[in-house]
């Protein structure tokens, strides 16, 4: 008789401590699909009231996830309406845990593209996104912009491509303990193919919290990497013919925004990259890899040039 008891009483302690997480999607059609969207800034309602993807995402919550199939006929995602000048997915205030991260997904085995970039911002934190194939070619624009305080972010098997500007842009701005890679392949993108630029540095740890590793980086316009960062681990990444549009680039290029010797582009790790067939037909500053002046501090070890 003591073992239904125990069993009744582990099952209400679980079931006080553990919340169930939400499977949200985008599909072109949402009829008799709950928590569904039908654009991946579209709107839908829960309980009585309307949510929003392209407003704060503080609705979602640890451990949710929102898995995002193609758009109708194969076609990119785009917003509409009055929402037409906006990125494709704008992931605004996202708040998982380390232990249960928020999951922005393609759908099994489909090639799900946004036509109009994805943006990630306003302190969204421990959010994870995968499989999605990303571009925006509008003038002035980055495929995916990471900003606004945002951390704990990990982006990985991802295809960012033919942006404007930069393939994946990530200011100053954003916060720490990022995670690009494995797996995402930047390509012909006409500025850079990653430009970092906040401090990679772990406040809780003093030392180096984020990392830029196992990509592949193909063809683009400038530069490979470039970094004004300090404190990133660039590793294990893949960096081919990039450099055709712009003389005097390198294919990982670590260099100080404020040109002094200032706290910039410092205590940085490269380290077992591959860099082959820089392109430099303009200028003869270019390199393979290069550790521009006043960055200090940094190791560059065990790459092949």
């Amino acid at each position: 008789m003591r073992a239904p008891a125990l069993g009744l009483v582990c099952w209400a302690l679980l079931g006080s401590t553990v919340a169930l997480a939400t499977e949200w999607s985008v599909r072109p059609s949402c009829a008799g699909v709950a928590n569904c969207f039908t654009n991946p800034m579209g709107s839908t309602m829960v309980n009585g009231r309307t949510v929003s993807l392209a407003g704060r995402w503080s609705f979602f919550q640890p451990g949710d996830v929102l898995v995002i199939y193609p758009a109708a006929n194969g076609a990119a995602w785009l917003p509409t309406g009055a929402l037409s000048g906006a990125p494709a997915l704008n992931i605004d205030g996202a708040r998982g845990t380390a232990a249960a991260p928020i999951k922005v997904m393609a759908a099994a085995n489909q090639v799900v593209k946004l036509g109009q970039g994805l943006n990630i911002t306003n302190g969204t934190q421990h959010v994870q996104v995968s499989g999605l194939d990303i571009t925006d070619p509008r003038p002035g624009r980055h495929g995916v912009v990471i900003d606004g305080g945002s951390s704990d972010i990990v982006l990985k098997t991802n295809r960012i491509h033919d942006a404007a500007i930069n393939g994946l842009n990530i200011t100053p701005a954003a916060g720490p303990r990022l995670m690009i890679g494995p797996d995402n392949v930047l390509v012909n993108n006409r500025g850079n193919g990653a430009a970092i630029g906040p401090s990679g540095l772990n406040p809780s740890t003093n030392a180096i919290g984020s990392y830029f590793t196992g990509n592949t980086v193909m063809g683009n316009g400038r530069h490979g990497v470039s970094s004004e960062a300090s404190y990133w681990s660039i590793e294990r990444n893949q960096v081919l013919g990039n450099g055709a549009l712009v003389g005097g680039t390198s294919g990982i290029h670590l260099f100080s925004p404020s040109d002094n010797a200032g706290p910039d582009c410092d205590g940085n790790l490269v380290a077992y990259n591959y860099v082959n067939g820089q392109q430099d037909s303009q200028q003869a500053d270019g390199n393979g890899i290069q550790v521009d002046h006043f960055c200090d501090y940094n190791i560059v070890a065990f790459n092949v040039a």
